[in-house]
């Protein structure tokens, strides 16, 4: 089975990365095997809804109710549902293009003597990062262990065909299943783990796919801010356990569980989020 039973089309290989990176301690199959699903067709979603039962209601009312009812002329109750209007407009599909990322009421924080020594080091080590707009504590930021790129990103994936990707997961695979524009695709956790971040291009938008493996935070987001194209990549570097992005162009740092710009020359723009799912490779959407 494969993630969307409608699913026609493909599988993405997350490639474009050197020899030399990590690769997760598996048959060597698995590790050849750095994919992402490719879907020509709009996978089903389902929405999940809870409702809740109010007992306690004594005879005499539900009695008092029924004898309503009854009362009611029959002409009566045809009328009032006849008067429903039903609707026969289709349904709306919102697309990446149909938004677009906004930039929050930025409230800058000032630089304390100690986050000056903060941002004079990582300035040291390479960062050119405008640590003067920021919109948090810059204490709060912890190293991850590996350097900027450390995990790295996936720029170029690549795509083979489903009954490929068969071979190499079984049903219970989780995958990040992701719908632009009718194209669908489905991300292996196996593979985001070891990059986190995917930039993408799906049904013609820039998207950027993200997990952070401590948060087990799967979320994907429109690349797009103010018609610019970004690219993205990891700092190294936490904040609550969490992944920090950074964005080449400006070396702006982000916050993945919000999409928040929370450093530099971007900061307090938020990126568009985008609807996506950790769903299983058999049971699809």
């Amino acid at each position: 089975m494969v993630a969307g039973a409608a699913a026609t089309s493909a599988i993405a290989a997350c490639s474009g990365q050197s020899s030399s990176e990590p690769r997760p301690a598996a048959s060597e199959s698995t590790q050849n095997a750095e994919v992402s699903v490719a879907a020509t067709t709009t996978p089903n979603q389902q929405e999940t809804s809870a409702s809740t039962g109010v007992g306690g209601q004594s005879t005499t009312s539900a009695e008092a109710t029924r004898a309503t009812e009854v009362a009611a002329p029959e002409p009566t109750r045809i009328q009032t549902q006849a008067a429903a209007p039903v609707s026969t407009a289709e349904p709306t599909r919102r697309t990446a293009t149909e938004t677009t990322a906004v930039p929050a009421q930025v409230k800058l924080v000032p630089l304390s003597e100690g986050e000056k020594t903060l941002a004079s080091r990582w300035n040291s080590i390479g960062w050119k990062t405008e640590f003067s707009k920021k919109t948090i504590d810059l204490n709060e930021v912890r190293s991850g262990g590996p350097p900027r790129d450390g995990i790295p990103p996936i720029r170029d994936p690549r795509f083979v065909s489903i009954e490929e990707g068969n071979d190499v997961f079984d049903d219970l695979e989780p995958v990040v299943a992701f719908e632009v524009n009718g194209e669908a695709r489905a991300y292996p956790l196996q593979i985001l783990t070891w990059h986190e971040i995917v930039n993408d291009e799906v049904g013609g938008e820039p998207v950027l796919v993200t997990f952070c493996p401590l948060c087990n935070t799967a979320l994907s987001f429109s690349r797009e801010v103010d018609g610019q194209i970004l690219n993205f990549g990891t700092s190294g570097n936490l904040r609550a356990s969490n992944l920090i992005m950074w964005n080449r162009e400006t070396e702006s740092w982000w916050q993945q569980v919000t999409g928040e710009s929370i450093a530099g020359e971007m900061a307090g723009t938020r990126l568009t989020f985008l609807p996506s799912a950790i769903v299983s490779w058999g049971g699809g959407l």
